[in-house]
């Protein structure tokens, strides 16, 4: 074992990530950390640290798989987002999940006692309609946009002034095989835009294929997450969508979520966030850390949400993923960032035992990264 108090806390961490150590979270001992040569991973080289905290003013986090499951915020959580704001860091919340609108990321804070500014949310939704906005020949008064998705995305859409063609109205399964060979598009619809739909048909992805073969339109999605951590179990997210209508159409979409790097830009001119001073955290290789990779961000990889800690080990220490997808740090859970203990996460159960809550639409599935 490293002693803190012989090279420091801080440089206990960084030695964590350059020898064939690995540094594991306890946060009742001294120092946080507790070096052992088992692993060639770097599990858990943090602890609650002033001086670790102190490298990053500004934290971003993902949600799903991180902060809660489903409807339930995972443990610790709630008061680690409390204690953060506290030593005044700037914290953020950057989600591919587009079935919510920043609204509903607000209530869902506000439901758990945690005040959350518009402002410090950023959706793959609200992120589209700026993409949107922004695209030449996109004109908001005079198109529209054909929609595959939740509530949450046609919500933000509509709220920045984008008319908006819902495909639950104009391609609902009753329209068959006939319906799709007679319909006569909208012709003002301009861009077809696709998320996570658990109403997902062959009839909205037909109807988006035309669009795109016979009206050329703009293609967006909104992520290609191809799961999401759902409160109980993994389950297929919008990649999954937007994967059958980009095979039929064969096109490629422009990507307003992670790892594009629309939300962090936006994060960048609205809070004056430094990629050097700023510390992502996720539970998704491919989109979070890869996000943070592409931005200069170190990053936190959780595995409280999609990724494999086994099968992420496994890939580490043979040297078998990209360099986009190896995090910075590991931890079981957000919460050490605030020196509480990760605890499992049940999600709760009525009195005969059935589960209380839907499974909602979240975001955040991993790869895999290599050795530091």
């Amino acid at each position: 074992m490293l002693c803190a108090e012989t090279i420091g806390p801080h440089h206990c961490l960084t030695l964590a990530l350059r020898v064939p150590a690995v540094g594991t979270l306890d946060p009742l001992q001294e120092g946080g950390v507790t070096m052992s040569a088992s692993s060639a991973v770097p599990h858990n080289p943090l602890g609650w640290d002033d001086a670790f905290l102190a490298k990053y003013d500004t934290i971003v986090f993902d949600c799903d798989g991180v902060i809660w499951r489903g409807n339930h915020f995972l443990p610790g959580m709630v008061e680690t987002l409390k204690k953060l704001v506290s030593l005044g860091k700037t914290v953020v919340y950057c989600s591919n999940n587009s079935t919510k609108s920043r609204k509903d990321f607000v209530d869902k804070f506000a439901s758990a006692g945690v005040p959350v500014a518009r402002s410090h949310v950023y959706s793959s939704s609200s992120t589209i309609a700026s993409l949107l906005l922004a695209t030449p020949g996109f004109d908001a008064a005079a198109h529209k946009v054909f929609t595959i998705g939740f509530t949450g995305l046609r919500e933000e859409l509509r709220e920045r002034g984008i008319q908006v063609v819902d495909s639950n109205d104009v391609a609902p399964p009753s329209l068959g095989m006939a319906g799709l060979s007679a319909a006569a598009p909208d012709p003002a619809v301009r861009a077809v835009v696709v998320g996570l739909d658990p109403s997902m048909t062959y009839t909205k992805a037909a109807y988006a294929t035309i669009l795109l073969l016979e009206r050329d339109c703009l293609f967006f999605a909104t992520n290609r997450d191809r799961t999401f951590p759902g409160a109980r179990r993994t389950l297929p997210g919008a990649g999954s969508c937007v994967a059958m209508v980009a095979a039929a159409a064969s096109r490629e979409p422009t990507v307003a979520g992670k790892p594009s790097q629309a939300m962090f830009a936006a994060i960048a001119a609205d809070h004056g966030a430094a990629p050097t001073r700023t510390l992502m955290v996720g539970d998704r290789l491919d989109t979070d850390i890869a996000f943070a990779a592409a931005a200069g961000m170190d990053s936190l990889l959780v595995y409280t949400g999609v990724t494999d800690r086994t099968a992420f080990e496994r890939a580490y220490t043979a040297d078998a993923l990209p360099a986009q997808h190896r995090p910075t740090y590991t931890a079981e859970a957000a919460c050490v960032l605030a020196g509480i203990p990760p605890r499992p996460f049940v999600p709760p159960t009525s009195a005969d035992g059935s589960p209380i809550g839907p499974e909602t639409a979240s975001v955040g599935v991993a790869a895999l990264p290599a050795k530091l």
